[in-house]
């Protein structure tokens, strides 16, 4: 099976979430073979790299406002001026760890490379000037690079062979799911969720009974709701969870307009309800990941305008508090919102644990002599 993933999918998971995890036991397996074009590559590592420089700056910036306020009152804080000289030589070692982590990535992934060639940028021009493929309207350069991914996999998929694309992208998207032959999904996870997938990785599970058997314990009913009551304790996974950027999908079902990204802090455990659970995946042997989704009202830290906060209706005004205002321009808001989560439980536990025992242990998560290691892993908040 071939599989391609494009630009955001790449950043949301990066080299090494449980998804990509188990990809790579796919790929390992020869089911799977991934081909990542080059415009996606060097998206992904540009945009590492700006961000990297952008907040390695802000440190110095801030190291800088910290002297100066120190200067003001006569005091000489050469320790910062170290640190400011340290942070600026700190930024080729950042970025020769970025390039060997995408080398390793590519490497041990088994990641062919797609070229786009003269004929494929050809084509991507062509849709410039009309509007097709993959951009939105004419002359968009904003859409070049996706333009190009797009007649690259085409190209992929024309031999008759399926061609799996994985996409967040709107109107990649749209375009990808018309050429035939190509499957196309939204998420990484979904993907892994997929029938094919699963009936993979059980196959290949099945040659271990031991994983076999800690899957059932895991999948049990049991063992699922001791997990939920961990999370659900106070100070506990889904009091401290947090969801920003791509994580949050529909923003506009906020009750303000929003300016820039809202960040989305905690889970209000009490109304978690419609709980659905995904197939059991084996990492390792004693690693489990399972897939989580539920309806719950979140937390949502938000900048909106302010006069548009004092014009709403009364029932806006009580849904949303105001954490901090100038009562002019834009000012920081939060609300709970209703919304659907998704995300991953995360299982850890050392050897000696039997799938038995695991039961026992699901009713005394997070006590101090507990041998089992469950986390919350956050994927996406829908409005």
């Amino acid at each position: 099976m071939r599989v391609s993933l494009d630009t955001n999918v790449l950043h949301q998971e990066g080299f090494n979430s449980q998804s990509m995890r188990l990809l790579q036991r796919l790929i390992i397996a020869g089911f799977v073979k991934l081909y990542i074009s080059r415009i996606v590559l060097r998206e992904h590592d540009t945009k590492r790299y700006t961000e990297t420089c952008s907040r390695l700056q802000s440190v110095r910036d801030n190291l800088l406002e910290i002297n100066k306020a120190f200067l003001k009152s006569g005091a000489q804080m050469s320790a910062l001026s170290r640190l400011e000289s340290q942070i600026e030589k700190l930024a080729p070692d950042l970025d020769a760890s970025r390039e060997a982590s995408t080398e390793a990535w590519l490497r041990d992934f088994q990641i062919e490379i797609i070229e786009a060639d003269a004929q494929v940028h050809e084509l991507a021009w062509d849709d410039y000037f009309s509007g097709n493929g993959a951009f939105k309207r004419a002359k968009n350069r904003e859409d070049i690079p996706d333009a190009v991914i797009a007649r690259s996999l085409e190209r992929l998929a024309s031999d008759e062979e399926e061609l799996t694309f994985i996409c967040k992208d709107g109107q990649l998207k749209k375009f990808m799911s018309e050429v035939p032959g190509v499957r196309v999904f939204s998420e990484l996870s979904e993907f892994i969720s997929s029938p094919d997938a699963v009936n993979k990785l059980n196959e290949l599970d099945s040659h271990d009974k031991a994983i076999e058997a800690y899957k059932a314990a895991i999948a049990s009913e049991e063992f699922l709701v001791g997990v939920i009551k961990y999370f659900s304790a106070p100070e506990s996974d889904f009091q401290y969870a947090t969801w920003q950027g791509e994580e949050i999908e529909s923003k506009s079902g906020l009750p303000l307009v929003v300016y820039g990204e809202p960040v989305v802090k905690g889970v209000v455990a009490q109304s978690v309800k419609s709980l659905r659970f995904g197939p059991v995946a084996s990492l390792a042997p004693r690693h489990y990941v399972v897939p989580i989704s539920f309806t719950a009202n979140a937390r949502f830290i938000f900048l909106a305008d302010y006069n548009e906060w004092l014009q709403a209706p009364d029932d806006v005004k009580e849904w949303v508090d105001v954490i901090s205002s100038d009562r002019a321009g834009l000012c920081k808001f939060s609300a709970l919102q209703a919304c659907e989560i998704t995300g991953q439980v995360d299982i850890h536990f050392p050897e000696g644990v039997t799938p038995e025992s695991m039961l026992i242990h699901a009713n005394y998560i997070g006590a101090d002599d507990s041998p089992l290691d469950i986390e919350f892993i956050p994927g996406k908040v829908v409005v």
